[in-house]
């Protein structure tokens, strides 16, 4: 069994890294692990917008307030525990953000088109709507937002290994090196 402080991990997102390489026969299939923090995500957006209705007027702006809440805990539980990487990248983060706004789009649309179209239960017409809005979000995100998901062995060998930099000669441009002196190859 891996522990979190081995030798060779550093960085902030080292303890990510550890967690994500743990022992694969102790840890969740990555779908239920989002799902998990999706749940979570869900219990903040509902938990949000019933105690920011009572304090905002209408229904929009608490409804927004409490969505953006509930995407920064997903994101924040998802990169790490899910996905294994460092939630302080402001990329992944941003790429997060506008897929769970397709997310939230495809669960919108899915549940207006049921209820509208179908004449489905609009209880009902919610269910499918998040269920489809699930498969859609771990899409994104897996392959999109947090990119294909690293080999263990490869991951491994960026944690363990230093990347190496060109010397100082390398990066000087052409016209820069002294005459007379070979170019490094």
């Amino acid at each position: 069994m891996r522990q979190l402080g081995s030798v060779g991990r550093t960085g902030p997102a080292a303890p990510a890294r550890a967690r994500a390489e743990g022992d694969d026969e102790m840890r969740l299939p990555r779908v239920l692990r989002y799902a998990l923090t999706g749940g979570l995500a869900a219990v903040v957006d509902i938990g949000g917008f019933a105690l920011l209705a009572l304090a905002l007027p209408g229904v929009l702006l608490p409804a927004m307030l409490s969505f953006l809440l509930a995407a920064a805990v997903n994101y924040r539980a998802s990169a790490g525990w899910v996905f294994g990487h460092d939630w302080r990248d402001g990329r992944r983060a941003a790429r997060f953000l506008v897929a769970a706004g397709g997310g939230l789009a495809v669960n919108a649309g899915a549940t207006a088109l049921l209820a509208a179209l179908v004449q489905t239960p609009p209880l009902a017409a919610k269910v499918a709507g998040v269920g489809l809005a699930f498969g859609v979000n771990f899409l994104l995100q897996a392959y999109w937002a947090f990119g294909q998901p690293a080999s263990r062995t490869a991951r491994a060998a960026r944690v363990n290994s230093p990347t190496p930099t060109p010397s100082p000669a390398r990066r000087r441009p052409q016209h820069i090196r002294r005459a007379g002196r070979p170019a490094p190859r």
